[in-house]
């Protein structure tokens, strides 16, 4: 009898979750040690086979993200949480791989490679280098046969395909482009309006369209519409004018919910959750999330930047915002692996860096300290280590900075 109530059968079943995915990481890991290690022998590195590897270990997280949020960290022990963070540390730790800039690197680059891995280990390293991003190319958003450019706000990144998805208000859709900048399709012309904030998923794409008061959702396979959810109005389900949208790492989906002041948190199938209001949340206009924190930033107020706890509770208001404040007018911003802040300043037209605390890090998009990205807005971080950011600089809406 005794020996019946030592077993805890949910544990036993956690420790067997536990040990089927850090067995495939390993495995992972494994595969990309021998194929780097090869790589760097021989002095070859393709392009190919590097985001085989990448897509293999999205994939990975994908699947361990799948298991977790069916078997939620509150039926979890504390001890067993910091079991899987430490073997998930040891593996990281680990890895060497050489990238597609053939330059070796250490598990700091590879971060930046397959971003935040389940966000389950917190980011460590150096900082990033932005005064070396101060190149671009900036890309002419016209299809062939076209006249007028595009008017651009949010963008988002599909990390497997590395596609760059832009919200545009001169069709009332969605224009795709491949990581270079090539217009390759759109859609959403028949069901939005004015879309504004675009967040992408495993499964789909997430759209807020200011003008229908509503958020949508498309198939990511076929940009087929699954459903929509919303009209003009303060209740739960209803929104007004929502801006940014982003999806957390349990899947669920925020709403920068405007003129309601409020930020707004559905299922992946748009059933409303909950909302999260504050003095501070005054006209939000982007959302960002982590497993520790939620980012909130604001139009009009003191301080732009708002972080909370996922629960929501208020911990600090960081970055000034007004006529010759740290932002002048801020509607967009993005983390990079360090959580960094990159915020879009269309005041400035340029794009300002941000520490963790508040402090100005970098300009970037500036020439002769004169900002040239003209009413710059969404912005994004990409796997490959790219800022991405979309303006109404007359005929290049999208810029990419390397």
């Amino acid at each position: 009898m005794a020996e019946r109530l030592d077993k805890n059968p949910i544990e036993e079943l956690i420790n067997a979750l536990i040990d089927k995915y850090i067995q495939l990481l390993n495995t992972r890991r494994m595969e990309l040690l021998t194929s780097f290690r090869e790589k760097s022998e021989h002095k070859q590195s393709t392009e190919g086979t590097r985001m085989e590897k990448v897509r293999q270990l999205v994939e990975a997280q994908n699947q361990l993200q799948g298991n977790l949020k069916e078997n939620s960290f509150q039926e979890m022990t504390k001890r067993m949480v910091e079991e899987l963070e430490e073997k998930i540390l040891a593996l990281r730790e680990s890895i060497l791989v050489e990238t597609h800039l053939s330059f070796e690197c250490n598990r700091i680059e590879l971060e930046e490679c397959i971003c935040n891995f389940g966000d389950i280990v917190e980011r460590r390293g150096v900082k990033t280098n932005y005064a070396a991003f101060q190149s671009r190319i900036a890309v002419n958003c016209k299809e062939e046969g076209e006249i007028e450019n595009i008017l651009p706000f949010g963008i988002a990144i599909d990390n497997i395909t590395n596609q760059i998805f832009v919200a545009e208000h001169t069709h009332s859709g969605i224009q795709i482009f491949d990581e270079n900048g090539i217009v390759l399709k759109h859609f959403g012309e028949q069901k939005l309006k004015c879309p504004w904030g675009i967040a992408i998923d495993q499964l789909h794409v997430y759209v807020c369209d200011w003008g229908h008061h509503a958020l949508f959702r498309f198939k990511l396979t076929d940009l087929s519409c699954v459903n929509s959810i919303g009209k003009f109005g303060p209740e739960n389900g209803e929104f007004k004018w929502p801006r940014q949208i982003t999806v957390s790492p349990d899947g669920s989906i925020f709403v920068a919910d405007c003129f309601n002041h409020r930020i707004c948190i559905f299922e992946p199938e748009l059933i409303h959750v909950r909302n999260i209001t504050h003095d501070s949340i005054v006209f939000p206009t982007d959302v960002k999330t982590t497993r520790e924190h939620i980012y909130i930033l604001t139009e009009r107020n003191t301080m732009c930047m708002h972080v909370f706890t996922p629960t929501g509770e208020h911990v600090n208001s960081i970055i000034t915002i007004g006529q010759g404040m740290d932002v002048e007018l801020g509607w967009f911003f993005c983390l990079d692996v360090h959580n960094n802040f990159l915020i879009s300043d269309m005041g400035a037209n340029c794009i300002k860096v941000f520490s963790k605390d508040g402090q100005l890090v970098q300009k970037v998009g500036v020439i002769e300290d004169k900002g040239v990205l003209i009413e710059c807005k969404g912005i994004a971080f990409s796997l490959a280590g790219k800022i991405i950011c979309v303006s109404n600089t007359k005929n290049a809406c999208l810029q990419i900075f390397y």
